[in-house]
């Protein structure tokens, strides 16, 4: 895990002993019960680190680290904890990475497979998670519900749906304030200029676009991610 520990210094996030040791559980755990259920198609640790954990962690730094700059009064105050929820998150990706690198959010893990939640469940017990747990529903079914509906001060989603689908499953989500960033490939932000009338129509505003590039040494290949941050602006 040391290799993570330099990717992520690269991004300005220090992850210590106890942290590292949370990564290499994760990925044990993940590999372990990938032999009887499909969890990830990646399965060589080197591309693990780059791909899920490294991948997850580059949002963390476009976070709002309390509320987010300019956030009107309407948003819910939580202290310095940031509550976030990881849409669609699947294996966790990038929710749990998340919760392992900043104990300051607090995240809930959604998804609509179950089997997948048992296996979160799984991996917040094993690291003693506090900041983290798991809601079994669908996006659309959820974000239609008073215990979710603007109730968070940020949405992440990592490879669910296209722009135009995944902006009515998210920003139901934030509060008027807040944020979502949505974790795309290269061709992020022409997705999401497509789907800017959807994305307006329920509430965001476009407010910019980070470019990243991956590296994976062992395959010598880049890899380009668009994270598009879009501010809920109304309800």
């Amino acid at each position: 895990m040391q290799a993570l520990r330099m990717r992520a210094l690269k991004m300005g996030i220090e992850l210590d002993d106890t942290q590292l040791n949370a990564f290499q559980i994760y990925m044990e755990t993940l590999l372990t019960w990938n032999q009887r259920m499909n969890l990830t198609g990646i399965t060589k640790p080197s591309q693990i680190i780059v791909k899920h954990f490294e991948d997850s962690l580059t949002v963390l730094r476009f976070l709002p680290h309390n509320t987010p700059s300019g956030a009107s009064r309407h948003l819910p105050q939580r202290g310095k904890c940031l509550r976030i929820i990881d849409a669609g998150t699947g294996a966790g990706f990038p929710g749990v990475p998340l919760a392992i690198a900043a104990p300051f959010l607090s995240v809930t893990l959604m998804d609509s497979t179950k089997k997948k939640l048992g296996f979160l469940d799984e991996i917040i017990k094993l690291l003693e998670l506090k900041n983290a747990r798991t809601v079994h529903s669908r996006l659309e079914d959820a974000g239609r519900s008073e215990a979710h509906k603007g109730k968070y001060e940020a949405v992440v989603s990592r490879a669910v749906a296209p722009m135009s689908k995944l902006a009515g499953y998210c920003l139901p989500f934030v509060a008027p304030g807040g944020y979502m960033y949505a974790m795309k490939g290269p061709s992020g932000r022409e997705e999401a200029i497509a789907a800017e009338s959807m994305i307006n129509k329920c509430g965001g505003c476009i407010e910019r676009f980070e470019e990243l590039r991956l590296y994976d040494s062992e395959e010598s290949e880049h890899m380009m991610r668009t994270i598009v941050i879009i501010k809920k602006v109304s309800p």
